[in-house]
């Protein structure tokens, strides 16, 4: 709208007489070479500096009535002044100043929704992109579950026809194993019994280490036992001699003391004599009978032995 339309329909709206082609003609570059009047009209005719239609009714009411003639003799409005036209052009750079502040805040505004309206439009893309590859992974899943649940019901059929398998293999090599233990366990029987006859043997043969460390005791004994019958019966024999009353020869001291040499020589040899007579005549046959019994003893072990071996069974795995 150019400034003689803008001056022309302000003047209309307040129903103020105008003549349209003078202000046209005020706005031409003959009478308004410099733009003075545009320039008036832009900065001043506008809705900031002038009365709307309904003030200036009001306005045009309050002088037909009288009242503005009151209003205007009110003592208060002597304290409100008429601006000056350097205040109003001030105030008018002002209030651009702050419209160009406004401006740019609403620019900066309009870029930060412009931002905001691509960030939400992006994380809207990326939310139907995640949603789209949930839902591939979710069809994957749901093609994959069915390809696990054929592939276990394969698995279950194979388990199965091998668990009969197996269940028929076990029961057949149950009956050999049977089969095979029975006859170990009868084997193992003559074993057994072959072991304790064996043993019963072992254990004799113990016996017959006890018995003749026990001939060696009693002989040693016996040696003993005959020895001091020995010595007792030459100190009676002597005593007596000595103390006999009929004696005519009586031995003399140096007799006497040659005796009694002799006797103490003598002493020793009858211990020893002793000892071989007992061995001789008791040990030593206990020691023959026993060995004899243990020859026997250990060809009838070796025998037995023998058996042993033969009846044992490989054992191999059931």
């Amino acid at each position: 709208m150019t400034p003689a339309e803008t001056l022309t329909a302000a003047l209309r709206e307040r129903n103020l007489i105008c003549n349209r082609n003078a202000i046209t003609s005020a706005f031409d570059a003959a009478n308004d070479p410099n733009g003075a009047n545009a320039e008036w009209v832009t900065n001043h005719v506008h809705n900031d500096t002038l009365l709307t239609r309904e003030e200036f009714l009001l306005l045009e009411k309050l002088e037909q009535s009288g009242q503005l003639e009151s209003l205007l003799r009110h003592p208060d409005l002597e304290t409100t002044r008429v601006f000056t036209e350097d205040e109003i052009a001030a105030a008018t750079k002002v209030l651009q100043a702050d419209t160009e502040t406004l401006r740019k805040r609403t620019e900066i505004l309009r870029t930060q929704q412009d931002i905001t309206r691509r960030a939400r439009n992006e994380e809207q893309g990326a939310r139907r992109e995640q949603g789209k590859e949930i839902e591939a992974l979710r069809s994957r899943f749901g093609r994959e579950r069915q390809r696990l649940a054929i592939a276990a019901d394969d698995l279950e059929h194979e388990i199965t026809t091998r668990l009969s398998a197996l269940k028929e293999q076990a029961q057949a090599e149950k009956r050999q194993t049977f089969q095979a233990v029975t006859s170990k366990l009868k084997n193992d029987d003559r074993r057994l019994a072959t072991a304790e006859g064996l043993a019963a043997d072992l254990e004799s043969s113990h016996d017959d280490g006890l018995l003749l460390q026990r001939a060696g005791e009693l002989a040693a004994t016996l040696a003993q036992l005959a020895s001091e019958e020995i010595y007792t019966r030459l100190d009676r024999i002597y005593l007596e001699s000595l103390s006999e009353p009929g004696s005519i020869d009586k031995p003399t001291e140096e007799e006497i003391s040659l005796l009694e040499q002799d006797l103490e020589s003598l002493y020793p040899e009858i211990e020893v004599l002793a000892q071989m007579a007992a061995r001789q005549q008791y040990e030593q046959p206990i020691v023959r009978e026993l060995q004899r019994g243990r020859e026997e003893m250990t060809q009838s072990m070796e025998e037995k032995l023998d058996l042993v071996c033969v009846s044992r069974v490989p054992t191999g795995h059931y």
